[in-house]
């Protein structure tokens, strides 16, 4: 959703504003999902940097978990990615839906 820039509230809101409020809004909204995106991925990295050096295990195979944090610090890194394109490429979609 975030790739074709496809929320159907946001769209609404849009509409009723000029092409000005709309680059505002839109720039803003972009830079705030890049903070709120940008704190996730380094929090999760912090607390898979924490359970590796406590060893931690899953319960029954006892196996590292230490990697799902990881794998969601990426996803979210990956987020703030999309948005830095979608700012520096006003108006074009990464992906055509």
């Amino acid at each position: 959703t975030t790739a074709t820039k496809g929320h159907v509230a946001i769209e609404f809101l849009f509409h009723k504003l000029g092409r000005r409020g709309r680059v505002l809004v839109d720039a803003f909204m972009r830079f705030g999902g890049m903070a709120l995106f940008g704190l996730l991925a380094w929090g999760c990295v912090d607390y898979g940097n924490s359970l590796r050096a406590k060893g931690e295990v899953s319960m029954t195979l006892e196996l590292p978990i230490f990697w799902l944090p990881y794998l969601v610090a990426a996803s979210c890194a990956l987020v703030v990615l999309v948005k830095l394109h979608h700012l520096t490429h006003p108006g074009k979609p990464m992906i055509k839906p």
